[in-house]
């Protein structure tokens, strides 16, 4: 394969962004910005927050699935007073968007958390199921903030 464009080396202001870009937001912001783009295909130039807050629903029910199928966190998390997952589930159900703020900062923290755990065990493999295990608490943590960066985004803190 042969392209007709010469090389050329990226400028140096064109990699310190990419590589800021990557550092600050990452995948999570990849997905948000991916969301956030659909949205405004599809209904032209201005997002619903309704959109952005179902998409960052589904991200967060998917990151808290592999959360609990890995190291069971959602279910045994009440025992030690670490998350209140039943209150950041039920806000998903549209009645009282007051606790926004709240389930924002709760992501962002669950998300960091679940890095701090998946770092932790980084250098602990044993075998096929660690594997799929700690790339899970990647997704996890992946989604959490991506789903915190939604919320933002509907707050107006993006």
């Amino acid at each position: 394969m042969t392209t007709a464009t010469p090389y050329q080396e990226l400028g140096e202001l064109y990699l310190e962004t990419i590589c800021q870009n990557a550092y600050y937001e990452g995948a999570a912001g990849t997905i948000r910005d991916a969301v956030l783009g659909a949205a405004a295909v599809v209904i032209g130039k201005q997002v619903d927050p309704g959109d952005l807050i179902r998409a960052a629903q589904k991200l967060t029910l998917d990151a808290m699935g592999f959360l609990e199928r890995t190291i069971g966190r959602v279910s045994t998390d009440w025992l030690r007073n670490r998350c209140d997952w039943a209150r950041i589930d039920a806000f998903w159900d549209g009645t009282d968007r007051s606790d926004i703020a709240w389930v924002t900062e709760e992501l962002d923290s669950q998300a960091d958390r679940a890095w701090k755990t998946y770092y932790e065990h980084a250098v602990k493999p044993s075998g096929e199921t660690f594997v799929r295990w700690h790339h899970d608490l990647a997704l996890a943590a992946t989604f959490l903030q991506a789903a915190a960066l939604l919320l933002k985004e509907v707050q107006g803190d993006a």
